[in-house]
């Protein structure tokens, strides 16, 4: 990697083994309901399944090194947190859904602390703050752009009848600094540091 090469990051929570097998049974059990409206949906691949703190685009290379000491720095106070992964929901609403999510559940306030050190540590580099309010959520699928009315409608519906199951708890120790690869299968990610909390 060149010093003005650019790398597409971000800052996220990665998820422990059976956390991604339980939220790719979401994503089947999601496919399985939507039936013949599921191709209108560009799902995630499951071993990509992220809780995002802080999206940052192209960061030039020769930045990485500054941004993981001052992730390093922030991070160092933040206790461990205990969470858990919910329902399913969708982005914006189910009249128009652009994103099928899973919730995030536990210590929701604490996961709210660990996000603002992650804008505490970026913004001063020349990120941008975030605007809207920090909502923690697991994307399982895009809402293709040719999606039908019947389609949206179906994808709409999901919510309405999922089962409310929880997966169980886990313990998040660390965030990762995360680099996507963008391909013509859709995104791939690669760890680009683990920043420990302390």
């Amino acid at each position: 990697m060149s010093a003005d090469e650019t790398v597409r990051s971000f800052v996220a929570i990665e998820l422990p083994p059976e956390i991604r097998a339980w939220c790719q049974a979401s994503m089947e059990r999601a496919r399985r309901t939507l039936g013949p409206a599921a191709p209108a949906v560009r799902w995630v691949h499951p071993e990509g399944i992220h809780l995002t703190l802080k999206f940052l685009g192209g960061v030039p290379a020769a930045l990485v090194p500054v941004l993981i000491e001052r992730l390093q720095a922030e991070l160092a106070g933040q206790p461990a947190l205990n969470l858990a992964v919910g329902k399913i929901g969708v982005f914006p609403g189910a009249k128009a859904p652009r994103v099928i999510w899973l919730a995030t559940l536990g210590e929701l306030e604490a996961l709210s602390e660990c996000q603002r050190r992650v804008e505490a540590a970026t913004v001063p580099l020349g990120f941008p703050g975030e605007k809207r309010p920090f909502q923690p959520h697991l994307t399982l699928g895009r809402v293709r752009e040719t999606a039908t009315p019947a389609e949206r409608a179906a994808i709409g519906g999901l919510p309405a009848g999922w089962p409310p199951k929880t997966s169980p708890r886990f313990r998040v120790a660390s965030a990762s600094l995360m680099q996507s690869h963008l391909g013509p299968g859709g995104a791939r990610y690669s760890r680009l540091a683990e920043i420990p909390f302390g």
